[in-house]
């Protein structure tokens, strides 16, 4: 039987980084807001496309249809929630006796 003691300990790394996302400068805040904005824009609008399509009798099944709708409204909803969280920091700020 082997003694525990002759056993080599193993180190936990994190897995290395391709080298593409490590030297990529990181996004400002602003930036990320701005995406998420246009990605929430773009739901948005695909949502309304396939209600468009429908309309005019494209074939559009309803599963693609509702599966589009949630994703615009689920969206929005984080969306709208993150704007109510930013507001209500910002006060957490401004109330910050110095």
């Amino acid at each position: 039987m082997n003694p525990i003691a002759s056993l080599a300990p193993t180190t936990l790394l994190p897995p290395a980084l391709p080298a593409a996302t490590a030297a990529a400068p990181p996004q400002s805040f602003k930036d990320i807001l701005l995406d998420a904005l246009q990605q929430v824009n773009q739901m948005q609008h695909d949502a309304d496309l396939t209600v468009q399509q429908l309309g005019v009798g494209a074939n559009v099944s309803s599963a693609e249809l509702l599966g589009s709708l949630k994703k615009a409204d689920l969206s929005l909803t984080l969306m709208l929630q993150m704007q109510s969280k930013l507001v209500q920091a910002l006060g957490d700020l401004n109330n910050i006796r110095i």
